[in-house]
């Protein structure tokens, strides 16, 4: 008898085991959207809600429009060496903002606009710049 009522237990358990998955309905994803890419110089159609591309590239090219209006940096005879980090950069938005992208594009815009007038260096780089000047000057 005992061993009766232990085979019924262990297969009372395999069966509840075995149906669990079929018990639970699988739930179907919903069918989405296909991922569409847009020119970033133009809106989408909601409005005021986060951050948007448009609203990236205009503070960017506002930066470095500002930047390329300096006189310390524009109009020395020798060329800033200049450090464009996204390290530096807070975000202080509720948004995750991804800073390089704003740094990579006001660099490539003052590298564009400045015409020879400035240097960059990447901050990984300029411990050899140092290295390279201190050869230099020995």
């Amino acid at each position: 008898m005992r061993i009766q009522s232990t085979t019924l237990g262990l297969l009372a358990v395999l069966g509840l085991a075995a149906a669990g998955p079929a018990l639970a309905a699988p739930k179907l994803k919903p069918q989405g959207s296909a991922t569409v890419y847009r020119d970033t110089t133009t809106s989408d159609g909601v409005k005021g809600i986060g951050t948007e591309s448009q609203d990236i590239v205009s503070m960017a090219d506002a930066m470095f429009r500002d930047l390329l209006n300096v006189p310390e940096l524009m109009n020395r005879p020798t060329p800033p060496r200049i450090i464009v980090d996204p390290k530096y950069f807070r975000n202080e938005s509720s948004e995750i903002i991804d800073k390089a992208l704003i740094t990579d594009r006001i660099r490539v815009n003052l590298l564009r606009a400045a015409g020879g007038r400035m240097r960059f260096i990447g901050r990984e780089y300029a411990g050899a710049v140092e290295e390279e000047r201190a050869l230099k000057d020995a």
